[in-house]
């Protein structure tokens, strides 16, 4: 989907939290326009509870270090019988 937008990105990019922590988000976009870096995170599990809680932590920690759902951070979710919605995620 990104090449067919011509859209530039890294996949499980490298990036350091705020304390240090390494960390693996699914992608990182280039919007070459503005020369400003997006993450993307795609959470597949989210009705187990332990997955959950997991990346519901990893999001704090995003947060801790300025990146933010909505500014720099994009999000998209599936469940056990809720699957990704494709035309959404193309939307975003």
């Amino acid at each position: 989907m990104f090449d067919k937008y011509g859209i530039v990105y890294c996949y499980e990019p490298r990036i350091i939290l705020y304390n240090g922590q390494q960390c693996y988000p699914d992608f990182a976009l280039l919007n070459s326009r503005e020369r400003k870096t997006y993450y993307w995170e795609h959470f597949g599990l989210t009705s187990d509870a332990a997955y959950s809680k997991k990346n519901l932590e990893k999001l704090a920690k995003y947060e801790k270090s300025g990146i933010i759902i909505g500014k720099n951070l994009l999000v998209s979710t599936e469940a056990e019988g809720i699957n990704l919605d494709v035309h959404l995620i193309e939307q975003k």
